[in-house]
């Protein structure tokens, strides 16, 4: 047994798993003027020094597994009164709390970024004598025919609350009243509201495949798709 000073001294200076030279040199001198037995000293340090590293390493081994499983999704918890809940699920099934994180409006924030930079260019842009006579509803169609486009063309998202986020907004955009008038003439606001329809259609097909075990979610979507009307 070593002196409970020296003991003491030691786990202070092991607290971060291991010993630098200098902090070795200052627990010599501490033995030498309790006048402890040097051999048997230096095993019982060594024990304790081998000892303090396995922990250390232990910890940063778990503290390593729970930074994947949060990623992973594997368990997360809800912050509105702390229940466990499961990989991909929207809403707290306890209190009900819908889960949204800041990576899944970033598919939908890129795409609204991608057609106000259409709108911006197209109403740069130089234009021909005609059009500049056609007027602003010219300007207008340009820009719905690109953005309409752009919609279309843009990648339906992998991850469910990406999907669920996008189907959100997609279908407020869908709903937005078009009169019978404009929709006859392929008015700019007509063209820009089938082409959320039509993505919407898209969403809801994948959403239908990627969250076939889901019940919950699937309900929201097909709630959803009613409300559109797709079949």
């Amino acid at each position: 047994m070593l002196d409970p000073q020296l003991e003491n001294l030691i786990e202070l200076l092991l607290s971060d798993g291991q010993l630098t030279e200098k902090e070795k040199k200052v627990l010599y001198k501490k033995a030498i003027e309790l006048d402890v037995d040097i051999d048997e000293f230096e095993v019982i340090l060594e024990a304790k020094i081998t000892n303090a590293s396995n922990v250390n390493s232990s910890k940063s081994s778990i503290s390593e597994n729970k930074q994947v499983s949060n990623k992973e999704g594997v368990v997360k918890k809800c912050p509105a009164c702390g229940a466990s809940a499961k990989s991909f699920i929207i809403h707290c099934q306890d209190c009900g709390h819908e889960f949204r994180e800041k990576e899944a409006v970033n598919s939908v924030k890129k795409l609204f970024s991608e057609i106000d930079k259409i709108e911006v260019e197209e109403r740069n842009r130089e234009r021909t004598f005609v059009e500049k006579m056609d007027g602003d509803l010219a300007v207008m169609k340009s820009i719905a025919t690109r953005q309409s486009s752009m919609i279309n063309a843009y990648p339906v998202p992998n991850t469910k609350e990406d999907l669920i986020e996008f189907l959100t907004i997609a279908s407020s955009e869908a709903n937005k009243k078009v009169s019978i008038l404009k929709r006859m003439n392929s008015h700019p606001e007509s063209i820009i509201q089938k082409a959320w329809y039509s993505k919407c259609e898209q969403i809801i097909k994948k959403a239908r495949f990627s969250m076939i075990d889901d019940k919950k979610t699937l309900d929201e979507v097909e709630s959803c798709a009613s409300h559109l009307k797709i079949r």
